[in-house]
């Protein structure tokens, strides 16, 4: 099998002040360490999956930290599960702490429950139920509403990239502008094909492809 292999005692550097691009269009691309491997960006950092992403620390944890902005997690079409051994604390230094659901609400421990469904109250205890307070005061009925968040879409697509005779154009370097910003840059597989490009909302894509050391861009709108 033909191929290229490149070995030093001291190490090899890759560096060039245009972009870098490691590709394959039909297999895997691999990086492997010994001991720590460092991706830093001096601006954003985009990870895309047509399958699944893993991710998993086996001594030591893992931290998700975001020192100016929001943190969003969202499972847009299953079940959201967190998990721990031991205790889970959440926690708001400044804010509140809001739990809502449509159907039902049920805190659970040691068998003793309060469940929330169709605007009733369960209290339920195979021991004893303590109710401390200063004073205990009975109204008429009251109900509160939240507004449930909106949970985004999403959209994605893949293009083949063909050439004016119409033949598609394998293992083409290529790159592609969102309008929201996002860039991804490629190599396409041996059918010609892009990587499968994922927005919020439906958007014009810019398309750029290297032709003689010069980027050659066209506009892809949506259907």
């Amino acid at each position: 099998q033909p191929g290229v292999l490149l070995h030093a005692p001291s190490g090899i550097g890759v560096v060039s002040p245009e972009a870098v691009c490691l590709a394959s269009g039909a297999e895997s691309v691999g990086i492997i360490a010994a001991h720590n491997a460092d991706i830093s960006a001096g601006h954003d950092i985009t990870a895309t999956a047509q399958g699944g992403i893993s991710v998993v620390a086996k001594e030591a944890g893992i931290q998700l930290k975001s020192a100016g902005g929001k943190i969003e997690l969202h499972a847009q079409g299953n079940d959201l599960h967190a998990l721990a051994k031991t205790d889970v604390k959440i926690e708001s230094i400044q804010g509140r702490v809001e739990i809502s659901a449509p159907q039902e609400l049920v805190l659970n421990c040691g068998g003793a429950y309060i469940r929330l469904k169709d605007g009733d109250i369960e209290l339920g205890a195979p021991g004893n139920v303590y109710l401390k307070a200063s004073h205990v005061e009975k109204t008429q009925g009251a109900s509160l509403h939240t507004p449930a968040s909106p949970l985004p879409a999403g959209y994605a697509a893949g293009y083949t990239l063909k050439d004016h005779a119409q033949a598609a154009m394998p293992f083409a370097r290529y790159r592609v502008t969102t309008q929201q910003g996002d860039v991804f840059n490629g190599v396409t597989d041996r059918d010609g094909r892009t990587m499968s490009v994922n927005t919020l909302v439906p958007g014009d894509l810019k398309v750029e492809l290297l032709s003689s050391e010069k980027w050659i861009s066209f506009l892809l709108r949506p259907n």
